[in-house]
């Protein structure tokens, strides 16, 4: 309904609405010459949300963008484009706490009856200039275009759905001993599990996957140094029975390795000594963790 009576006041050539695969398409010309631009049915899934999002954070911000028509050569025009996104999913996009460019608003009421949208209907395809009369009125004196996006109730929700659907996938890779994870270890290195995920196509903040491990009740043990590497230690099981000195906790993390970076299916894991072989170490030096993340 937003999106007729915007059709209606600004002119149908100037607002359309796209499905999510079309937004995803290279071809950019269901942009071209748009004020409004509304995706319908968006679900950002979590393994392309990163390039989505950044698409989607690129065109809202961007001064120019790039035009790309099937049958002729891309070319730069001025960004005058301004999104909604419409989607029936309360995680249909990831945002963290500081993101600043989306409005968030929930409609949690039933629909109206019928004969409450006939009556809209008929003023969008009769007497548009009614409802132009009425906008015009609304008093946006207090409204700043230029700053950051108000936070409402529904914000908060989204950035919780966000860290929950990282929080799920991690907990079935962790539960199904999925690479990077082992069964043969319960000791982790955040920054080992980042990268690895990182090189499968799935992108985790560090910050992600700390609060990940003490969700699950997971407890940071100590910090040890493998040449310039110096990963800092976590147990997954803190009530198991473990050695207690730094230098043989070191012997029993497995380290994640992939032999050749573009192949991630031909991973292994390394003990102290595989490591020691690889990087030609000699010596492993230890240190207790001084502060606490």
């Amino acid at each position: 309904t937003v999106y007729q009576i915007l059709r209606a006041l600004l002119g149908k050539d100037n607002v359309k609405q796209a499905k999510e695969e079309e937004f995803k398409d290279k071809f950019t010309e269901f942009l071209y010459r748009r004020c409004v631009l509304f995706i319908d049915e968006i679900k950002v899934d979590h393994n392309t949300r990163h390039s989505m999002m950044n698409k989607i954070k690129m065109l809202i911000t961007e001064d120019e963008f790039v035009v790309d028509m099937k049958g002729l050569r891309p070319f730069h025009t001025k960004n005058v484009c301004n999104f909604g996104l419409l989607s029936n999913y309360d995680n249909a996009i990831t945002i963290t706490d500081k993101a600043r460019r989306f409005f968030i608003l929930g409609i949690l009421k039933d629909p109206m009856p019928g004969p409450w949208y006939k009556a809209i209907y008929e003023l969008i395809r009769e007497n548009p200039g009614l409802l132009k009369s009425y906008f015009l009125k609304v008093d946006l004196s207090d409204f700043d275009r230029f700053a950051h996006a108000p936070k409402t109730e529904y914000f908060d929700e989204v950035v919780e759905n966000t860290m929950s659907e990282d929080f799920r996938v991690l907990d079935t890779y962790w539960d199904e001993k999925r690479v990077p994870f082992t069964a043969d270890s319960d000791l982790i290195a955040i920054e080992d599990v980042r990268s690895c995920f990182a090189k499968l196509g799935i992108k985790f903040s560090t910050r992600v996957i700390q609060d990940w491990i003490k969700k699950r009740g997971g407890k940071k043990l100590c910090q040890v140094r493998f040449g310039k590497h110096r990963p800092v230690l976590w147990t997954m099981s803190p009530n198991k029975p473990r050695p207690t000195e730094p230098k043989d906790l070191a012997k029993m993390y497995l380290q994640p390795y992939w032999e050749n970076p573009f192949d991630p299916n031909n991973i292994y894991f390394l003990t102290l000594e595989d490591r020691r072989r690889k990087d030609g170490l000699t010596a492993i030096d230890v240190s207790q963790t001084k502060s606490h993340f």
